[in-house]
């Protein structure tokens, strides 16, 4: 069975770091978490029983500003 975003977010199953890993994953990006922590790495893996809708991309897509949140590297007096 597949749940939507709004679904998660209402019946609070899964945490933002595997709705972000599966946004990446049904956009073809491969992505490599890091993490030491055994519960986490299991929380990771576990992006495989939901699936975004195309309303839930649209909503995550539209969260992106063009503007940095943190300092623009490429431009740090070093």
């Amino acid at each position: 069975m597949y749940v939507t975003y709004p679904d998660l977010i209402r019946v609070g199953i899964f945490i933002v770091a595997q709705v972000a890993l599966r946004w990446n994953y049904q956009r073809g990006i491969i992505v490599i978490p890091k993490s030491v922590n055994v519960s986490r790495m299991k929380e990771n893996f576990d992006i495989f029983n939901f699936c975004l809708d195309e309303e839930d991309m649209a909503a995550i897509r539209a969260l992106e500003t063009g503007e940095r949140s943190a300092p623009d590297p490429d431009n740090m007096p070093f």
